[in-house]
């Protein structure tokens, strides 16, 4: 975060990282970075290593909802 320092003055907190994050990826919108980051990271967080997705209120809660085709083949790859 050291690039935007002087630049973007926000004070650092635990919600506010993420968006100096973003803004310090030249090429990519801040916004596309973040959404992907999250995607990335939920879809992690279902199928990954901690597999919370067996979990019975997490099964239950996407066993009603679903999922979309795309966050499907997201999931398998």
């Amino acid at each position: 975060m050291a690039a935007l320092k002087g630049v973007i003055d926000i004070k650092e907190t635990i919600y506010t990282i993420p968006v100096m994050e973003a803004l310090e990826n030249p090429g990519e919108c801040a916004f596309c970075a973040m959404y992907n980051g999250l995607e990335k990271n939920t879809i992690h967080s279902l199928v990954g290593p901690s597999v919370a997705y067996m979990e019975d209120h997490v099964r239950l809660a996407t066993n009603k909802l679903g999922f979309c085709p795309t966050h499907l083949d997201k999931m398998y790859a």
